[in-house]
């Protein structure tokens, strides 16, 4: 699949502009910086809710979709994992580095991309970042 054909996002601009290491690295700092954003929002919240701290529903759908985009960025790092330790196995000598430079490393990780994209757009994540 053709990356072009999708609309712009911050994991696809992140994967199309770094080595596949750093990719991998990128994946899980942005899944601990939103997690950490989704606390703040929370936390924030439920201060400014009073006393029993029930936050509203607008903020509790808002930390919702901010966990679940940072749960999918996480399984997303896992399924990375997972298919480069397939390849070596089929490629006894080769690296995880050289693995990821194959052809079908590229198209398996565009292919999970979409998931991404399609479930999170950018202006929603833009919108509670």
């Amino acid at each position: 699949m053709d990356l072009s054909e999708l609309p712009v996002h911050e994991v696809r601009t992140a994967f199309e502009s770094h080595p596949s290491y750093i990719f991998q690295e990128w994946v899980l700092d942005r899944s601990a910086t939103i997690i950490k954003a989704a606390r703040r929002i929370h936390g924030e919240a439920q201060r400014s809710s009073g006393p029993p701290h029930n936050i509203s529903d607008t903020d509790a759908v808002i930390v919702n979709n901010m966990l679940g985009y940072a749960k999918n960025l996480e399984m997303f790092h896992v399924n990375l994992a997972g298919l480069t330790m397939r390849l070596m196995f089929h490629h006894p000598g080769c690296t995880a580095a050289e693995v990821q430079q194959f052809d079908s490393w590229r198209c398996n990780v565009s292919l999970l991309l979409i998931s991404i994209v399609t479930l999170f757009s950018q202006d929603v994540i833009d919108a509670v970042s």
